[in-house]
């Protein structure tokens, strides 16, 4: 009899793609992934991701479902392939612990104000919603960059142009009130309900 061992799903309840050999006495498979030679990735990135999930779930980052939206394995995919210091940025980013202001005023004198407004105190989400001048024509010239990335990659029009106008609007719209009617309503819900605090994210 062939047997299976699954870390965080069964294999019974989803039976994966990939299938045992003909007389293959055992199989591993790791969620949907059957392993074969060089086991410890796979298995180092499922484990990691269930120690994420509880991570985020507790420190009110994303709640699990939220989490399940997320394609993490192309996260992982495009973030290894970054500079060591924009993967530290990007966490810092998404965690809300990068050196701002609120989170410095932690352990020194320093005011909690966003020095470019004066008017909210200046955290993560704040540097990306900031209405001062500068900041705004800043992150405009970043969201320029990222339409003609898009561009660049052959993204679906329809789908570029969901995003880049959810990010213009910084929160203020929903990517449903944006896509409304289109033929990817679908996924566009999807990105709405994840809202990371991150890179072109934002909380509603």
């Amino acid at each position: 009899m062939v047997q299976s061992v699954s870390c965080g799903t069964s294999a019974l309840e989803y039976p994966p793609d990939q299938q045992p050999f003909l007389l293959e006495p055992i199989c591993m498979f790791v969620r949907e992934e059957k392993m074969t030679s060089d086991t410890a990735s796979h298995i180092r990135f499922h484990a990691h991701r269930e120690l994420a999930k509880n991570f985020f779930d507790e420190y009110d980052v994303l709640d699990r479902e939220q989490f399940e939206e997320v394609d993490w394995d192309n996260v992982y995919t495009a973030l290894k392939l970054d500079p060591r210091m924009f993967q530290i940025w990007a966490c810092k980013q998404v965690m809300d612990i990068a050196p701002t202001f609120k989170n410095l005023s932690k352990y020194t004198e320093q005011e909690r104000w966003c020095p470019s407004c004066c008017r909210k105190v200046e955290d993560c989400a704040h540097i990306l919603k900031c209405y001062e001048e500068g900041r705004v024509e800043a992150l405009m010239l970043t969201i320029d960059m990222l339409e003609l990335w898009l561009q660049q990659e052959s993204t679906d029009p329809r789908l570029a142009d969901c995003i880049v106008r959810y990010s213009q609007g910084r929160g203020g719209v929903t990517t449903e009130e944006i896509c409304l009617g289109k033929t990817i309503s679908t996924i566009i819900s999807q990105y709405h309900k994840i809202k990371l605090a991150g890179v072109g994210l934002w909380r509603a």
